[in-house]
């Protein structure tokens, strides 16, 4: 029996991991990996990097991971009979879901052992999640994880998680794969294709900007001279409607012109 304040902690307290060949249906359905993600999007992640992404393995993609489980084994030297064991841990399960890690080795501000950390409070979150929504789980990791073969592209590391219900209706997670907010959390989402605008401290330029970049007219921009700084705030005034515009280099500065401007006066 649990205290009265033991009783909030008893979801925490309970859980443990359970082997895919005790699940039984139903996994969790869309809504419940949603709130599942949205939990993990919860745990500590400084600049709020989201070093993770979440996907769903469904369908045929059953039986491509189970193929790729049972060559993983055979290279690693296990036996046919070992093998055929990995392969059933990532059909087995009700529900798999893949933890894909992205971790941004060259960030100016946030180590990579941070953004690992993050990753593991985010597993650590989706797992708890589970386990409060009546679902069982176990992460997996291990050489059938590390194997190029099993890597998404996108990928620096994987695992798998699987999904599934004991006697009541618990489900499970049988692997991890590590890469995870609702919107971006789930499979579906081509985050290379996407722009992070949250800071000037993660946004990462292309190639084809790099070249831009280099071969720019430039000038001294205190003094207006700047070709290339003009004709850009020229069309930012068009599109929006207003007689100038002025590029600011920091969020700090937009932020303080912001709170002299509001107070009618100029000063700085």
């Amino acid at each position: 029996m649990y205290s009265a304040d033991e009783c909030h902690l008893e979801t925490l307290l309970s859980r443990h991991s359970l082997g895919s060949k005790h699940l039984a249906e139903p996994g969790p359905d869309d809504a419940q990996l949603t709130l599942m993600a949205e939990a993990a999007l919860h745990a500590p992640d400084h600049a709020e990097l989201v070093p993770f992404r979440f996907e769903v393995v469904r369908g045929a993609a059953r039986a491509r991971l189970a193929q790729l489980f049972a060559r993983a084994a055979l290279d690693a030297g296990k036996s046919e009979a070992g093998a055929a064991l990995d392969a059933e841990r990532a059909a087995h399960a009700p529900a798999t879901v893949a933890l894909l890690a992205r971790i941004d080795l060259g960030h100016p501000i946030v180590p990579a052992h941070e953004q690992w950390i993050a990753v593991g409070g985010a597993l650590a979150n989706f797992m708890n999640a589970a386990h409060a929504l009546g679902f069982a789980g176990k992460m997996l990791s291990g050489a059938r994880c590390a194997t190029r073969r099993s890597r998404p592209r996108s990928a620096q590391a994987a695992r798998h998680w699987s999904a599934g219900s004991r006697s009541h209706r618990a489900a499970a997670a049988d692997e991890p794969c590590t890469e995870g907010r609702p919107r971006q959390a789930l499979e579906g989402m081509d985050m290379n294709a996407a722009i992070d605008l949250r800071s000037d401290t993660v946004t990462r330029p292309t190639d084809a900007m790099r070249a831009a970049m280099a071969s720019a007219a430039v000038g001294d921009d205190q003094y207006g001279e700047d070709p290339t700084m003009n004709a850009l705030q020229e069309r930012a005034a068009a599109m929006l409607g207003k007689e100038a515009s002025i590029w600011l280099p920091s969020a700090r500065w937009p932020t303080r012109w912001r709170c002299v401007c509001s107070r009618g006066r100029a000063t700085t």
